[in-house]
């Protein structure tokens, strides 16, 4: 049996907070993504952000960003099953319990790991530009087909980034200098377009996810503090 401590844990000086808004055909969907970064001792900086779909699902996460790398992230998939995991990078060990029930332990495939919401994805566009463009990435299962046996289950994946400039981007009250960059693999491809602000936050992506179907996320209400 598992000592793992599955609780989300915070604390430490609040650097930024944010929400990002979900766009369906320019239609708003009632998707609510919401995020925290703190800055915590040694230089690590835990990042919170939970994404929910009234009465249907909820899916929070928590990870220690540690010189550019998410060391260590924790997960919840609340929807028909409760399904937690705790991912340790370093040791090389997934963790899960679904229902409160401890699952076997699952080797964590070596490579980055991708947290899944939009928070996370610039450290690991940055990242994955730091290995030549190209690296195999390590993200969770949330599937629609998979069974709560395997949510959440490490999946190893190649993901590819491109820097393609730089470029003003306008929203309903600002503009924001921002780097555009391509993030291809699995449901993206290259005319998905990502777009990093200069705090290095993804400030919007659009994602084709078919000839009908037309995404575009982005980010709102990112305020700065320091507040402990």
């Amino acid at each position: 049996m598992s000592s793992v401590d599955y609780t989300f844990v915070g604390g430490g000086k609040a650097l930024a907070a944010g929400e990002y808004v979900y766009y369906l055909n320019d239609e708003l969907q009632a998707i609510k993504e919401q995020w925290c970064r703190y800055e915590q001792d040694g230089g690590i900086e835990l990042i919170e952000s939970s994404r929910a779909l009234t009465d249907v699902f909820e899916l929070r996460s928590q990870a220690i960003l540690s010189e550019g790398m998410f060391k260590q992230v924790r997960i919840q998939w609340r929807a028909e099953q409760d399904v937690d995991v705790f991912y340790d990078n370093e040791a090389g060990v997934c963790y899960r319990q679904i229902d409160g029930q401890e699952q076997p332990e699952t080797v964590l495939p070596a490579g980055p790991i991708y947290p899944l919401m939009r928070i996370y994805t610039a450290a690991l566009i940055q990242h994955i530009a730091k290995c030549g463009g190209n690296t195999q990435v390590v993200i969770p299962d949330i599937r629609p087909a998979s069974s709560a046996q395997e949510k959440l289950l490490p999946l190893l994946t190649s993901r590819q980034c491109e820097y393609l400039g730089d470029e003003v981007i306008s929203t309903e009250t600002m503009e924001i200098p921002c780097e555009r960059w391509t993030f291809k693999g699995d449901q993206y491809s290259s005319g998905d377009l990502f777009y990093i602000n200069r705090a290095g936050i993804l400030a919007r992506y659009c994602w084709q996810q078919d000839s009908q179907s037309q995404w575009r996320v982005e980010l709102r209400h990112s305020i700065s503090g320091s507040k402990t």
